[in-house]
């Protein structure tokens, strides 16, 4: 499926920039990776879903059923990138690989910076009452 192959590409350059020369300390780069990207396009999925809701009804999402959809699609982002070790898996897939590249890993990032810039836009320009 093309999309989840979006998404490990995405997971894979940002692992990877917390996991150069094994000098992690006490971090945990799977995690930070995860939540980096998982947070993100979470933000990102729950943005899309206000937007066409606020589009097509003509109100806004209420508060409850945004966070349910950031917290679906965190899970789901769980079980795609990191349950099962899948993070080990994603990253020799993709190292040394033709998506191993500068030009794939600027996307990554700036996939990573529209989903939480996303949200602060949103917020601004459609949630915020107009003075």
């Amino acid at each position: 499926m093309k999309v989840t192959k979006y998404l490990r590409i995405i997971y894979f350059h940002v692992y990877n920039a917390y996991c150069q020369d094994d000098r992690f300390g006490t971090s945990v780069p799977h995690l930070k990776a995860f939540g980096l990207v998982g947070c993100s396009l979470s933000f990102l999925i729950a943005v899309i879903c206000a937007l066409t809701f606020q589009c097509l009804i003509g109100t806004r999402i209420s508060f409850k059923i945004g966070l349910l959809i950031e917290v679906l699609s965190l899970v789901l982002f769980y079980y795609l990138l990191v349950f099962n070790r899948m993070f080990e898996k994603i990253y020799w897939e993709f190292k040394g690989s033709e998506f191993d590249q500068v030009s794939y890993r600027i996307l990554s990032w700036l996939v990573v910076i529209t989903g939480f810039a996303a949200v602060g836009l949103y917020g601004y320009f459609l949630v915020s009452p107009v003075k």
